[in-house]
């Protein structure tokens, strides 16, 4: 199956450099708390930590190829390690559940 890959990779510094760049000359905000029914709309200051998971079920956090991690080890870019599509791998979408028996993801960007 041929998948299109419309995504590249860029460097931490290059897309730091180009998100800076894009915003201009910009100075911090005060934090303040509101509750949750004001907040639409509003930034969040820090990272929002979720007491439950949900969906409750391991998904994708990007598209790639769904594999056991433990099948992919010793595996480097010169000594590349073959996997079954439909077997050992699976192609994925970000947030589709993992089939059963996979626990990781390779992003497609470091397959083709």
């Amino acid at each position: 199956m041929q998948r299109k890959v419309y995504l590249s990779l860029t460097t931490l510094e290059s897309a730091k450099e180009r998100w800076f760049s894009a915003l201009g000359d910009v100075s911090p905000l005060a934090v303040e708390a509101v509750p949750l029914s004001e907040a639409h709309g509003r930034t969040l200051a820090e990272p929002a930590v979720a007491a439950l998971s949900s969906p409750a079920f391991h998904g994708a956090a990007m598209d790639g190829v769904a594999v056991r991690a433990e099948d992919t080890f010793g595996a480097s870019q010169h000594k590349p390690k073959r996997l079954v599509i439909g077997q050992e791998a699976h192609w994925i979408n970000t947030g589709h559940l993992l089939p059963p028996g996979t626990n990781a993801v390779i992003m497609v960007e470091n397959i083709i």
